[in-house]
């Protein structure tokens, strides 16, 4: 996991990948990023000769509804989000 800032093209080519992970939540999550996968393929090859692809994952249905947004607005409210987050296992 890294910092990004400014395009998602110009780190994509600082770090030299070929591919973007994305996921999918509904179908306006999907109309976005399909919108923005093929913006991020073209000035990817016109600014740097390479497509940079990008790889839609679609969110298991028992957890499409949860967002960052949901979790932000939760948490500010003092409620447990633990539920709603990824567990880190070491």
């Amino acid at each position: 996991v890294e910092w990004m800032d400014g395009l998602t093209i110009d780190f994509a080519h600082r770090h030299d990948a070929q591919f973007i992970l994305r996921s999918v939540r509904s179908l306006k999550d999907y109309e976005y990023e399909r919108d923005m996968a093929e913006a991020n393929r073209l000035l990817s090859e016109r600014e740097y000769g390479k497509p940079v692809e990008t790889i839609l994952l679609f969110a298991r249905p028992d957890l499409a509804y949860i967002s960052s947004s949901l979790v932000r607005e939760l948490k500010g409210y003092g409620r447990n989000v633990d539920d709603l987050l990824p567990h880190c296992h070491n």
